[in-house]
């Protein structure tokens, strides 16, 4: 099941799309209002294995309002049949194109979206480029992949290394 939002005015046009067992496809479209002060830009993909597109939809909103003061657009948003969340988000600016992604796992994706934000505005937005992926699954920190990294190069950090 694929959520394609797509932007009309100031609403957000959904296509629905399943998957029939045969190969086929359905498709339905539907109009979500966007809040005034959404920054939407990218069409994203939105991956769901369920009809529950409202669960997914305002995941997106939120993950949105979160990351667009970052300069972070929602490049594809999904969540499997297990509730585990994966956003691949990409850089807002043409001068320095980027794209990571980060794992997120079950639960709330909105709050460890939120988490990531908040570490990524005061220590690895400067580093943006060289982030490959982001692993939001510990209960007490996060571990980043840096591109380039030969081996694979993860560095594990700690919430608490980042409170004021």
């Amino acid at each position: 099941y694929e959520i394609m939002p797509s932007l009309v005015g100031s609403e957000m046009c959904i296509r629905d799309r399943w998957y029939a067992t045969d190969g086929s496809t359905l498709e339905s479209r539907d109009y979500v209002n966007l809040p005034p002060d959404s920054n939407i830009v990218l069409q994203p993909v939105l991956r769901s294995p369920t009809d529950d597109r409202h669960t997914v939809i305002d995941a997106f909103l939120d993950v949105v309002s979160s990351l667009s003061p970052l300069g972070l657009e929602v490049k594809n948003l999904s969540v499997n049949a297990a509730g585990d969340w994966v956003v691949v988000l990409q850089s807002a600016s043409l001068q320095l194109p980027a794209e990571l992604e980060i794992v997120m796992g079950r639960g709330n994706p909105v709050r460890k979206v939120d988490q990531f934000a908040a570490v990524f505005d005061s220590f690895l937005q400067d580093r943006l480029p060289d982030i490959e992926r982001v692993d939001m699954r510990y209960d007490s920190g996060f571990a980043v992949q840096w591109r380039g990294g030969g081996s694979g190069l993860v560095q594990l950090a700690a919430y608490g290394q980042f409170s004021n």
